[in-house]
């Protein structure tokens, strides 16, 4: 009656990657490059957390070998908008919720934080999220360098 079985997580990295390739166009080797990322982050907790804080050490793994290396992620042009947009997808916002469910992330309290936060003072709840919106639209997240 309505009830849908919950999405694989093979469905979830497929549809994140099928998501941020269609938004920027990627060419076969970079989405190779995006979903290989997704499914490493999303399986190892200390590859999300290199990733979060712009650590590329993980991109020397033999996954990435098969890629091309170093010099096909040197070659991927757009990867700082493509991995800014990984950093702020919900499959990876969920993942280091998983890790570190207290820990912040950009500075933002987590989602159980804020919930928690937004009970006891509802009005400030509003203006950080106000806020968190407006500093998401100035592009607060990291810069990528190769």
């Amino acid at each position: 009656m309505g009830k849908k079985p919950l999405p694989s997580r093979e469905a979830l990295v497929g549809d994140t990657v099928d998501s941020i390739a269609s938004r920027f166009d990627l060419r076969y080797r970079e989405q190779k490059w995006l979903d290989a990322t997704v499914q490493l982050i999303v399986d190892d907790g200390q590859a999300l957390e290199q990733f979060l804080s712009g650590d590329m050490s993980f991109f020397r793994k033999s996954q990435f070998q098969q890629l091309g290396g170093l010099d096909a992620l040197v070659a991927f042009e757009q990867r700082d908008a493509v991995f800014d947009a990984l950093r702020q997808s919900l499959i990876v916002r969920q993942s280091s919720l998983l890790i570190n469910p207290k820990e912040t992330r950009n500075g933002h309290a987590s989602t159980c934080e804020r919930e928690t936060r937004d009970r006891e003072r509802p009005f400030d709840g509003l203006r950080a999220t106000a806020r968190l919106a407006t500093s998401s639209a100035a592009g607060c997240g990291r810069r990528w360098t190769s």
